[in-house]
Order: structure tokens, then C-alpha cells, then sequence
């Protein structure tokens, strides 16, 4: 009885010591280690802005658990990560750069959106983990996203409202209707649904309100979306009064609560949002679509209060706050298929891009062509302006290519990706970092996008 109980503490003993030796090889290890972990995200494009920024987080209870995530994320390209213990380790170049690694206090995993540490040890001793987060300058014009909605759900229009966008899917399946997505940037994989009751056609964000946003759709009616409320949408134009009979083709705010709306039967009204009942004004209609019939496509709003409407015949109208200000200012072959206001900045006059289905994309200031493109074999389908001081602009080609221009740079100043797939619409987001493009496969794709264009 005696003999195995000394067997048995002599097992203990050299297990015990067996872990002695293993915890202090590991602590040797960790304390010769520097590890630098580089990583890329598909989701997480690269900022065109030099900048490190440096976290010092500090864990001293047990089983304590720290989670970054910057709210920047799209500045990340590389993180080095150095462990201090006693004192510090400098970071070297030539290690290995595993995923993840342990010691006898953090436990440290990487993955594409965050860097969580976690305290392990039951001991109060501190471990200071020192984060960099560095980023580089580049001029990378590449898509960095993408997902298909629903089988034969097209994307017909998108806003962005700070980090989040909007963005509107029709269909023409019977008896399905349309609805909104609502997705943020930094968390692109997540999107709340908005049931629309009609088709959408086309929306817009309520100003100076990160909650509201207005639906044109198909049937002519205007709806009126609260993220705040559970039963959506909260307001809608009536049929008993006047209102649009073919669907909106654009709706524009032109005041913090005035909605200036558009219909391709050449109908234009003004609205209140807080009463959606009855439009304000009933007497801005086209009178050039009474005359010819030219269905109006796509519309923008100036920095001199007047519209700019393109329409099926090839002609860009100019229309004022009355009804008798209406002027053809432009006129193409084909059918415009879309145009965008830019306002005038330091340095630079305003202008509007236009696009044509028979291959041109132009832009103009006043009754001067700053630059014009001209496609022999594919029509240009959707443009937008680049948030921007300089003048750098985004069109889509009918056959897949998306291409970024420079106004003031050579024809050579291009960018282009190709999505495989005609385009139904863009929008860049406020800070000009992203483009959002809807094609007619379902897919809807974000771009990560250079301040400048060099090729």
C-alpha cells in the first residue's frame, strides 16, 4: 500500500514538473517572440490617406475579454501587434506571422473585422498590448464587395446617409413587390429589410434626418419610411387628390421638407413630407412633353434652384420654378439616360455629367464641354459626380465596365473595373471612399475609389 502511494507521488511530481518545464519554455518563447500579423478584408478597402494610429488597451482582471474595432475601418491595411511583458519586445520583420498565438495571460485571435484579447491567467498581473495600425496611399479603383439581393430583384436606386445606404429593389415577377435594404459599411454583411408596396423606382434621403427617407415607385405614388417605427411605410401620397399617374423618375429635396418629384408623363409637383396628402404646387408640369411627348428619364436639381430634366428624344430641358421657364439647353441622338448636377467649389465651376444610350458621356458648365467621351460600339447607362474637390466622375457601360474619369486630367486619366453585367444605377457615398452599383443580374457591388485618378 505504501509502494503505490509513493508511485503515484512520484507521478504527480513529474507531471508537476513536466508543466513547470513546458510553462517556462512557453514563457521564454513569448518573451523572444514579435509577432506581425498582416491582413487583408475584401469588405475593408484601403484608405488613399497616410496615417497610423496607435491603441494601448490594458487588461488586469481575470477572464477579461477587450474587443477593437475601429470605427474607421476602411483605414486598416496592416496591424502589428507586440506583447508586453515586464518589458517590451520590439517588433521583428523577419518572424513568422501566425494568426493567432497564447501565453500564460492573453489568449490574442485575428480575424477580418476585429482584434479581441482575452485574459486567461486567474492571476492579477497586467499585460499591455500595444496595437499600430498603419495605412498606405494608393490609387486602387477595384471592387471590394458583392451579393446578389433576390433571383431577378434589380437594384433601381441607392442614397447613402453617412457610413449607411439605401438601396431600392424592383421586380418584375406577378404579384411580388419591391423593397429597400438598409446596409452599413462597416458591417456590410448585415441589412434590415423595408417591405415597399409598390415597384420602387427611385429614392431619396429626408435632410438633416438620419431616420427618414422617401420611395417613388412605379404606380406614381410617394412613400414616406421611418427606421424608427415598426409599421412602414408611415405616409404616402393619396389618389383622391392630385398626384403622379406613370412612375417617378426622380425625386429631389430642394428645401429641408420640400420634395420636388418628377413622373415619366412629364408631370413635376412639389410636396410637403409632413403632408403627403396634396402636393404644394400642381402647375410645373412639362410643357414640352404636351408638345412632343418626350417621356422625361432622369432629373437633377442646380445650385440656381433650376431642374434639369433628360429626356427619350435626346434633349436636356432646363426648367424653372414657373411653368413657362422651360428651355432645351442641350440636345443629343440618343436617349439621356442619365445626368448629374455638380455644384461649383473653390476653384472650380459647377457642371453636370451626362449620359446617352448612344455611347457619349459629357460633361458641361454653362454652354462649354469640359470633356467629352464618345463609345463607337457600347451605349453609357448611369454617371454620378465623385464627392470630390476635384472634378472626377463615375460611368457605367453597358457592357459591365465602370470607369472613373478625372475632368481636368488627359483622356488617359481613367480607372476602370468590370462588374460583367449592364449597370441600373451608382451612387458614391458622402465622403467619395465608396461607389455602389446595382446591375441588372441582381447583384449589387461596392467600389473602393482613389481621391485621385493616375494611371
Amino acid at each position: 500500500m505504501e509502494t503505490e502511494l509513493q508511485k503515484q507521488l512520484e507521478e504527480l511530481r513529474s507531471r508537476h514538473q513536466e508543466m513547470i518545464d513546458r510553462r517556462m519554455a512557453e514563457l521564454e518563447a513569448i518573451k523572444e517572440l514579435s509577432v506581425q500579423a498582416e491582413f487583408s478584408n475584401s469588405n475593408i478597402p484601403i484608405s488613399p490617406v497616410k496615417q497610423t494610429k496607435k491603441v494601448l488597451l490594458s487588461m488586469t482582471s481575470p477572464s477579461e475579454t477587450v474587443e477593437f474595432a475601429p470605427k474607421d475601418s476602411a483605414q486598416i491595411k496592416k496591424v502589428a501587434i507586440s506583447t508586453q511583458i515586464e518589458n517590451q519586445i520590439p517588433i521583428n520583420d523577419d518572424q513568422q506571422k501566425p494568426q493567432s498565438y497564447y501565453d500564460q495571460t492573453t489568449v490574442l485571435e485575428l480575424d477580418q473585422n476585429s482584434v479581441s484579447f482575452e485574459n486567461i491567467n486567474n492571476t492579477d498581473s497586467e499585460v499591455n498590448e500595444t496595437i499600430n495600425i498603419e495605412t498606405s496611399n494608393t490609387s486602387e479603383f477595384r471592387k471590394i464587395w458583392s451579393e446578389p439581393a433576390v433571383v431577378r430583384y434589380v437594384a433601381s436606386d441607392c442614397c447613402w446617409k453617412g457610413h449607411e445606404f439605401y438601396v431600392s429593389y424592383k421586380t418584375n415577377l406577378k404579384d411580388k413587390l419591391g423593397f429597400i435594404l438598409k446596409r452599413d459599411i462597416n458591417n456590410i454583411s448585415q441589412s434590415v429589410r423595408y417591405d415597399c408596396p409598390t415597384q420602387p423606382t427611385c429614392i431619396a434621403m429626408v435632410p438633416h434626418s438620419s431616420d427618414c427617407f422617401v420611395v417613388g415607385g412605379n404606380t406614381g405614388l410617394i412613400y414616406l419610411y421611418d427606421t424608427r417605427e415598426k409599421q412602414n411605410p408611415i405616409a404616402q401620397s393619396q389618389r383622391w387628390n392630385k398626384c403622379h399617374c406613370s412612375q417617378i423618375v426622380g425625386l429631389i429635396f430642394v428645401k429641408d421638407r420640400n420634395l420636388l418629384s418628377v413622373a415619366a408623363d412629364g408631370s413635376v409637383y412639389m410636396w410637403d413630407i409632413d403632408a403627403l396628402a396634396s402636393p404644394l404646387d400642381t402647375d410645373l408640369h412639362m410643357s414640352r412633353y404636351k408638345l412632343q411627348g418626350a417621356r422625361p428619364t432622369c432629373v437633377t436639381y442646380t445650385d440656381i434652384g433650376n431642374i434639369l430634366i433628360g429626356s427619350e428624344d435626346g434633349s436636356v430641358i432646363s426648367k424653372g420654378k414657373t411653368k413657362n421657364e422651360e428651355t432645351k439647353i442641350q440636345q443629343y441622338d440618343g436617349m439621356i439616360t442619365s445626368i448629374d448636377f455638380r455644384p461649383g467649389s473653390k476653384g472650380q465651376r459647377s457642371a453636370y455629367c451626362i449620359t446617352t444610350l448612344d455611347g457619349v458621356v459629357e460633361v458641361r458648365s454653362d454652354s462649354k464641354s469640359l470633356k467629352k467621351i464618345v463609345s463607337l460600339t457600347e451605349s453609357y447607362v448611369s454617371c454620378c459626380w465623385q464627392p470630390n474637390p476635384r472634378l472626377c466622375f463615375a460611368a457605367c457601360r453597358s457592357d459591365g465596365f465602370v470607369t472613373l474619369v478625372d475632368v481636368l486630367e488627359d483622356s488617359n486619366a481613367e480607372l476602370n473595373v468590370n462588374l460583367d453585367s449592364i449597370a441600373t444605377c451608382c451612387k458614391f457615398s458622402n465622403d467619395g471612399k465608396y461607389l455602389f452599383v446595382g446591375t441588372i443580374d441582381s447583384n449589387s457591388h461596392i467600389l473602393s475609389c482613389p481621391i485621385t485618378v493616375s494611371v
